[in-house]
């Protein structure tokens, strides 16, 4: 049979004319709204969906970068880092350990969907998402510390305190308040990379009809078995991405509770850094997708930090990180004259120790009181 032109489900004055999504667009609505692998009867190419996924994922296993630019995303992702600093949160960058896809559950003619920004046409996890990973992290796995696993009683009342609600059954309803933090939706800090998967179910009527076999000899292509032929079901997925997370505590009226907030802020924090690790974000990740690491580096640190850290390097002969973690630092800091530049530096130095692990147990003596000065 003849290919014949792409057909768009637009008007014909309004085809684009092009073959693959604008390298300064936005990449989501290209994928989105364009998909043009329709015969006249609307039925699909044979290939159109891998084909469609090369259109903004590219045709080899290399990928392609998405986003319009990354001064944008740069411009993005300070915006939303001085927004939560100024709530009083924390922002904390993490990056992808492998592949990682949201939105697969959305409709798309390629049957799996991706979740793809607004305004910035990247992909990315809103806050409901984030917000959700943490909680069932403290639902099931959360605990005090590392020996005492948290009890019933005190489980119920950090969701309560963090989420607004102990449970998610009806009983607890009438109990429902707002949360104690705030979850910020984790956005990709530079133009993240996206690349073609493919999974292979191998029994997908025995999944969809199963429970509806009536008589096995007559219906065999429903009966789980090893003679089914594999069926390749092509996704978007994302490759390499660092993604700005950011919690910060709710306003409140009420000084005890802010300040509650603002004690149990890095526990809520140590519950996203142990959720994206274990049990990851985003779909498949049963099987590896979606696991994050923390992205250790010196972002969140202040023109002032940057300039001496340098200045000790420089003096002492010794590289960056051995600076960042000496007293030195720590001392000419506590010199500096109250106020704002000061609770900004200690804020990025507190952040980049924590990211390392170093502020709740500092490895040596020395580190240990350079602790004490920053406390």
């Amino acid at each position: 049979m003849t290919k014949q032109p792409p057909k768009l489900p637009l008007y014909c004055d309004a085809s684009p004319g092009l073959s693959k999504a604008p390298t300064d667009g936005h990449a989501g609505l290209w994928y989105e709204r364009f998909f043009d692998r329709y015969r006249e009867d609307w039925s699909l190419w044979d290939n159109s969906k891998q084909d469609w996924i090369a259109t903004v994922a590219g045709d080899d296993t290399k990928g392609r970068a998405c986003g319009s630019s990354e001064n944008t995303l740069t411009a993005a992702a300070d915006r939303q880092r001085e927004l939560i600093r100024a709530l009083g949160g924390e922002p904390r960058c993490f990056k992808t350990e492998w592949r990682f896809v949201t939105g697969l559950g959305l409709p798309h003619p390629v049957e799996n969907g991706f979740l793809w920004h607004p305004t910035l046409g990247v992909p990315y996890l809103p806050g409901a998402t984030v917000k959700g990973l943490v909680r069932s992290w403290v639902e099931v796995w959360d605990k005090l510390d590392e020996d005492d696993k948290l009890n019933e009683k005190a489980r119920r009342a950090r969701l309560k305190f963090w989420f607004g609600s102990e449970g998610k059954e009806p009983e607890y309803a009438e109990n429902f308040m707002t949360g104690g933090f705030i979850f910020f939706d984790a956005l990709p800090v530079t133009p993240p990379c996206l690349v073609a998967d493919v999974m292979t179910p191998h029994m997908g009527k025995w999944y969809a009809q199963g429970s509806d076999i009536g008589n096995i000899a007559a219906e065999p292509e429903k009966v789980p078995a090893d003679w089914h032929d594999p069926v390749p079901v092509p996704f978007l997925v994302v490759r390499d991405a660092s993604f700005l997370f950011g919690i910060a505590p709710r306003p409140h009226p009420d000084p005890v509770v802010r300040q509650r907030m603002v004690d149990e802020l890095p526990d809520v924090l140590d519950a996203l850094k142990n959720a994206l690790d274990w049990l990851g974000a985003g779909a498949k990740t049963a099987v590896g997708y979606g696991r994050f690491v923390e992205d250790v580096s010196t972002d969140d640190l202040t023109p002032w930090v940057l300039e001496r850290i340098k200045e000790l390097a420089k003096k002492d002969n010794s590289n960056e990180e051995t600076v960042l973690r000496g007293k030195q630092l720590a001392l000419l800091w506590s010199a500096l004259e109250e106020g704002e530049e000061k609770n900004r530096a200690r804020k990025g130095i507190k952040a980049y120790w924590r990211n390392k692990g170093w502020w709740d147990k500092p490895p040596s003596k020395k580190m240990r009181d350079a602790r004490k000065i920053y406390e």
